[in-house]
């Protein structure tokens, strides 16, 4: 079992056993800036991050390689997560905006708007 724990500037990935840390597998540097959140895709291939540097990085689970950056935001992205395929990627940030990211291309598909604060979660059900 694999989890992974963030903090400032960095993500560190450790192998876990039943109810302790076993070791660290590795760590990802990339933000220049605080890290809001972390989750892998349904099936535990890739990472997505949301920062306080504005970007969203999507990351190889196995090798900790950063694959992609999603840019576009002005303020801190607050939540990243991925679609349950793995297509797309739900985000919503302190702009109070959400947006939906295509996984493949890295372009924003939609920006969803209407609030008046920062949206500080998003989630993303699917029906199958």
């Amino acid at each position: 079992m694999e989890t992974i724990l963030y903090q400032v500037h960095m993500i560190k990935q450790y192998e876990c056993g039943i109810l302790k840390l076993k070791k660290e597998i590795k760590v990802l540097k990339w933000h220049s800036s605080g890290i809001r959140n972390v989750q892998f895709s349904a099936d535990g291939q890739m990472i997505v991050s949301a920062s306080d540097d504005c970007t969203i990085l999507q990351w190889d689970a196995k090798s900790g390689k950063m694959l992609k950056s999603f840019e576009g935001y002005r303020n801190i992205v607050m939540k990243a997560q991925f679609f349950h395929d793995g297509k797309f990627i739900l985000s919503c940030s302190d702009d109070a905006t959400i947006r939906i990211w295509d996984v493949e291309s890295g372009k924003e598909l939609k920006k969803l708007k209407g609030h008046s604060d920062a949206i500080n979660d998003v989630k993303y059900f699917s029906d199958s």
